[in-house]
């Protein structure tokens, strides 16, 4: 497992996260920037990490607005741990 920080977002600016390895990448977002994410799943959230499993996982965001992330695109937001998936919380 490697863990990341993502900085603040920028209002309108796209940022691709991409696991090149076999391993889990945790990226937190509320630790440097104090940015939370907002997704289809819960769009007023608190949720500060994305967790990348697998080769070839990646999530696309953009920013909303200086402390808030939205979450444009991923290869799965699942709670299964096989495979390639992307787990937001």
């Amino acid at each position: 497992t490697t863990a990341y920080n993502l900085a603040a977002p920028v209002p309108g600016v796209r940022k691709l996260i991409f696991n090149p390895t076999t391993g889990q990448v945790n990226v937190g977002t509320t630790v440097v920037g104090a940015a939370f994410l907002c997704s289809t799943a819960s769009a007023a959230s608190t949720q500060g990490n994305i967790f990348l499993v697998g080769k070839g996982a990646y999530v696309e965001l953009i920013g909303l607005t200086t402390a808030l992330w939205g979450v444009l695109e991923n290869l799965a937001i699942t709670s299964v741990t096989t495979g390639n998936l992307v787990q937001i919380s």
